[in-house]
């Protein structure tokens, strides 16, 4: 009897140590749980410098959205909180961005979403994120799974934001200045970068509305227009503009239009001695279209060489001008004197998918070709459509 009861509190003894065991592994089991899965996840972006390529071809808007904008300021948003920097460039047909994605020299390529260039030459190498507004996707390399999952995340939480959705109404596209939207006249809205115009407009003296019109004419609000002369973005900036005025993104609107708004208030006041109110804004128009030295010699007769001297030294910083200078002269040793002196020595506005002017046409006898009055004549015709839109 005294054995039996000896057993049986062995019994009860194993198994409370056993089911002490038990809860002790359920418990450890919970805590990992638990730590796992509060534990931060590794940022594989973190301290990286991304090289990013917008490629939308010549097709800068799809549906009603400025989609090219919109994902320059997703993209700096995404470096923002994933603690790394990014560089963002268009992309054209003429090359492949997805080359460049494939040999390490880009790291994020943004496409549509049914890009048949994407499903064609590189859907097995490459994977696509998560849906962007139904049509567009983020797409890396296929072996970089931690990044992507990252993306993801990041996109799925972004889209969500309240400050999203503001961004999408933001970048409503209007079609046509001719025909104004309830929307944007409810919203006081002329395109995405308001604030920027009135604010560079405001520096020079002008009615925002009016600037706003020269952009609206060079490029209909699209970052990533280029010419076939190599001028960028919103107001069609070429390459000499970008360094004379020290740009280094020619993508960036911000930079973008102090480029071109301080170019146009220099022009404003090299013509001031000419004329005043609309005729003086036309000679400051027809240059930045054509060149102030052809608008020049059809004000004054004075001699090109002369004039391109002047133009140099109308209300420019002596740096600026010896940059001009030295630009000048090298393309003077390559054989192209006239064509850096023939046209606008900062801007030359080009004959675009966006933008209906040309300076390539030879002069009329007046000395101002009929396509740089269309150009003028229609950077008006804007304005007084916008005035319809927007109060000033």
């Amino acid at each position: 009897m005294h054995n039996g009861n000896i057993r049986q509190r062995h019994r009860e003894l194993l198994d409370f140590l056993a089911g002490l065991a038990g809860a002790a592994l359920v418990a450890a089991g919970v805590w990992c749980a638990f730590f796992t899965a509060n534990r931060p996840t590794p940022n594989p972006f973190e301290g990286r410098e991304l090289e990013c390529a917008l490629d939308f071809g010549q097709y800068h808007i799809e549906g009603d959205l400025l989609y090219a904008g919109l994902s320059y300021e997703m993209l700096e948003d995404f470096a923002s909180e994933n603690d790394c920097s990014v560089s963002i460039r268009a992309f054209t047909r003429k090359e492949s961005s997805l080359d460049s994605l494939m040999s390490g020299t880009v790291d994020i390529v943004v496409l549509p979403r049914f890009d048949s260039v994407l499903h064609v030459s590189h859907v097995d190498s490459v994977a696509k994120s998560r849906p962007i507004c139904g049509e567009l996707c983020w797409v890396m390399r296929r072996e970089e799974r931690a990044e992507m999952r990252r993306v993801n995340s990041w996109l799925g939480e972004y889209t969500e934001r309240d400050e999203f959705g503001e961004m999408l109404e933001r970048f409503r596209f209007m079609p046509s200045s001719h025909r104004p939207h309830k929307a944007f006249a409810e919203r006081q809205q002329l395109s995405p970068y308001d604030d920027t115009i009135r604010a560079w407009a405001d520096s020079i003296g002008w009615d925002w509305r009016m600037l706003a019109a020269v952009i609206y004419t060079e490029s209909k609000f699209a970052i990533n227009v280029t010419s076939r002369a190599g001028a960028k973005g919103l107001m069609q900036i070429m390459p000499l503009t970008a360094r004379v005025y020290n740009v280094q993104d020619v993508l960036n609107p911000e930079e973008n239009i102090r480029a071109g708004a301080s170019y146009l208030g220099r022009l404003d006041r090299l013509f001031r001695k000419y004329a005043s109110g609309d005729e003086r804004l036309r000679y400051v128009l027809a240059s930045y279209n054509a060149g102030e030295t052809r608008v020049l010699r059809y004000l004054n007769g004075t001699p090109e060489d002369e004039i391109s001297d002047s133009a140099l030294n109308a209300n420019i910083d002596s740096a600026a001008v010896e940059g001009l200078r030295e630009e000048i002269d090298s393309a003077a040793i390559a054989g192209e004197t006239q064509k850096a002196l023939g046209s606008s020595p900062v801007v030359s506005g080009r004959k675009t998918d966006a933008s209906p002017q040309s300076s390539e046409s030879e002069p009329s006898r007046s000395g101002i070709d009929t396509s740089v009055t269309a150009y003028v004549d229609k950077i008006f015709e804007n304005y007084r459509n916008f005035c319809r839109i927007c109060e000033k």
